[in-house]
């Protein structure tokens, strides 16, 4: 019953590389396999694959290998056959391009220093079966990298290296994106894969902590600033359908200004509706700065700002119809 039980360390016996997708897996035995890259004495990566995604090329195991799976429910035997070892020759590497994505919606993410280095990657695709839960067949869970560097999607309250979903309908989706570093300062989210989604289907980057929406392409890197080692709720994925209608919470942030921005003094912050609003002042640690206070529909509330101290806050407005959160600037 523990956060990790039913993972198990295999190695690959044979002197040749296997692929995984030819290995007869017994009922219980979840379809991801993991294997562990190194980047110096303590700290490393997991590499992760299923059904055709992932960072592990192509499925493929190089020989003597260790690595390692999941099982969900007991299994009672298990073993390798020839069947599973590959009969051209391979040599495969701990890194490597994703394989193309057959056909599926595939989104595919980095985490790294804005400066460069070492990278994590997490996979999102959409395929037929796949359900918003964990998935034995078709999701990767994710395993904390010993390097600190994390990023995952999240389903379920659960978090996966690779995530599978169902074929998108017609009301948009959002997904929450799990971030963790080892050291404060600049990062970069960065768009490695964009493939196969239907006409007109558009992706967007949110942060909540600065209220922007950001057009996902195959070219985006967005840059931005931790001043925590973890940013639980700031990023998300949203995934909005052709001619999707915009929702609530769309709507309700049409209806919040926030104005000077940037502010000195003070500022004022207006609601259109509905009739009443709490709004918050929190600065990026997630403290409140200001007592919470209502705002009422059309009337400006003013924020004095004059004794905070100069850098980023976010004010929360929360209203039955939803929550909404914006950037303050103080200068």
């Amino acid at each position: 019953t523990g956060a990790y039980a039913g993972y198990h360390l295999l190695g690959n016996p044979y002197p040749s590389p296997i692929d995984w997708d030819s290995v007869a897996r017994p009922t219980g035995l979840d379809n991801a396999v993991y294997v562990f890259r190194s980047t110096g004495q303590y700290t490393g990566f997991y590499d992760s694959y299923v059904n055709g995604l992932g960072t592990l090329a192509g499925g493929e195991i190089a020989a003597m290998q260790g690595f390692f799976v999941h099982v969900s429910q007991a299994v009672p035997a298990f073993s390798f056959t020839n069947a599973a070892r590959k009969t051209v020759y391979a040599n495969p590497t701990y890194r490597r391009d994703a394989i193309p994505a057959a056909g599926r919606p595939v989104l595919s993410l980095s985490l790294q220093p804005a400066g460069g280095g070492d990278a994590d990657q997490a996979f999102i695709y959409f395929e037929n079966g796949a359900t918003a839960a964990a998935d034995a067949e078709f999701d990767a869970n994710k395993l904390p990298n010993t390097s600190g560097l994390n990023l995952a999607s999240q389903a379920g309250g659960q978090d996966f290296a690779i995530n599978g979903l169902p074929l998108l309908g017609a009301q948009p989706l959002v997904l929450p994106l799990t971030v963790g570093v080892p050291a404060l300062g600049r990062y970069e989210l960065a768009v490695g894969q964009l493939a196969n989604f239907a006409p007109g289907t558009t992706l967007y980057l949110r942060d909540a902590l600065l209220g922007t929406l950001t057009p996902l392409s195959a070219a985006t890197r967005y840059a931005f600033d931790l001043t925590a080692y973890t940013a639980p709720g700031r990023f998300s994925i949203e995934f909005r359908p052709a001619g999707a209608l915009a929702s609530a919470a769309q709507v309700l942030e049409a209806q919040v200004q926030v104005f000077p921005n940037p502010a000195t003094a003070a500022a004022g912050v207006t609601v259109a509706a509905p009739a009443r609003a709490r709004v918050t002042l929190l600065n990026t640690l997630g403290q409140a700065v200001l007592p919470v206070q209502t705002v009422g529909a059309t009337a400006a509330l003013p924020l004095p700002t004059a004794g905070l101290a100069a850098g980023l806050y976010v004010l929360r407005i929360r209203t039955e119809a939803g929550e909404v959160s914006r950037r303050l600037v103080v200068e």
